[in-house]
């Protein structure tokens, strides 16, 4: 009898970039191509090696449409790998001596074991919904034909319900049919892509506004399956913030299992702009700032200090000292495995400490300052991976 899989074994044709409205599980189930079929391989290698007792749940939701159960899911799958590849027996959801709820591993081996508990950080359900609803009018607008143009499109506003595009649609063509590619070409040509013409859709609480772009003349033609939506902008700006959710994370998930008799290490995935960690130390160690203070020799000078408001330290002393550790990865997905390396960040006062983990970088406070080591197992000779990994190209020009 053959094992389950996450993937179907089906024949794939279809090479063409995931659609916006296509959820993740959808597009790796279809998406054709050497460097997919690698991504596929390893995912049903990872998961072919995972607790029995856990494949049902993790195969059903990297197979869900909702593209947060994936990413929560793919994150344990590739934890339980990780261990599994730097030698550790891993128990799926062991017992713990308080309570009845279960951390998702155990990882033991020879010289240590201690606790692990995932949690991949996604947008608010109130953000998903809206996100999607943008999706799906890119989607829904990726249908329309459009032979002599590419669109620029703006959402500056978006509705509290899905916009019906149909009309949409019709007048699109409409606005683009009068169009002269050829002269707008030249516009192009002297720089002045704002003075392209532009259309805006005022209707059910949204505003689109939209650019036509020109293709080149061998570009042209109605039916070729092209995507019209080129250039997506008028996005309003946002400030980036990690350490609010990083935070809500660790209060759920630091104190769900009572003392656990072990280290205990939270294993945050999370989706960011951000490619510092300055946020992280931010939310564990308070948010740090510089406070003037006068030397023996009279001279004042700028001294860092934490704020109180970090979750293992309230200004005076070490809280939450049952988390040894918080591992966090930025942006970890099946295609980044081979080069992206989580950083687990260490409590400078635990009631238990964790050791002998060389999969992972580390950030330790030594003399008051966060100091950095490296992993000393890289990602591709953790977990096996050729040079280079995925082969061949993600969507070949020729396919």
């Amino acid at each position: 009898m053959c094992s389950v899989k996450v993937f179907d074994d089906i024949s794939r044709s279809d090479p063409s970039p995931a659609r916006h409205d296509e959820s993740s599980a959808d597009f790796y189930a279809r998406v054709s191509g050497v460097f997919w079929d690698d991504i596929r391989t390893l995912i049903d290698d990872w998961f072919s090696r995972l607790c029995a007792g856990a494949k049902a749940d993790i195969r059903s939701r990297l197979r869900s449409s909702n593209d947060r159960d994936l990413n929560s899911a793919f994150w344990e799958l590739y934890l339980h790998e990780s261990l599994v590849g730097s030698g550790f027996t891993v128990t799926c959801h062991p017992d713990v001596p308080e309570g009845t709820r279960k951390p998702d591993f155990l990882a033991s081996n020879d010289q240590t074991s201690f606790y692990v508990e995932a949690r991949a950080i996604s947008p608010s359900d109130v953000d998903a919904v809206a996100g999607n609803r943008v999706k799906a009018v890119y989607g829904q607008l990726d249908k329309l034909d459009s032979p002599n143009f590419f669109l620029w499109i703006a959402v500056e506003r978006s509705g509290s319900v899905t916009l019906a595009t149909k009309k949409l649609r019709l007048a699109l063509t409409s606005w683009l049919a009068p169009l002269d590619p050829d002269e707008l070409l030249g516009v192009l040509d002297g720089g002045s892509a704002e003075a392209l013409p532009t259309f805006t859709w005022d209707a059910d609480g949204w505003r689109i506004t939209f650019r036509a772009i020109p293709k080149s003349p061998g570009s042209r033609g109605t039916g070729t399956g092209v995507r019209p939506l080129g250039i997506f902008g008028g996005t309003r700006a946002q400030i980036v913030d990690d350490k609010t959710p990083i935070r809500t994370a660790l209060s759920k998930k630091g104190k769900a299992y009572g003392d656990l008799g072990r280290p205990y290490i939270v294993a945050l995935a999370i989706s960011s702009l951000s490619s510092d960690g300055d946020d992280i130390a931010d939310a564990l160690y308070g948010t740090e700032s510089f406070e003037l203070v006068t030397t023996e020799s009279g001279e004042v000078v700028g001294q860092p200090t934490w704020a109180s408001d970090g979750y293992w330290w309230d200004g005076t002393s070490w809280l939450h000292t049952s988390v040894s550790g918080v591992l966090l990865a930025r942006n970890m997905h099946p295609g980044r495995v081979g080069v992206e390396v989580p950083t687990l960040w260490l409590h400078p006062n635990p009631l238990r400490a964790v050791e002998g983990l060389p999969i992972w970088r580390t950030a330790a406070v030594v003399d008051g300052e966060v100091t950095f080591s490296p992993q000393s197992i890289d990602p591709p000779t953790l977990f096996g991976l050729p040079d280079p990994w995925p082969s061949g190209e993600r969507f070949p020009a020729d396919a």
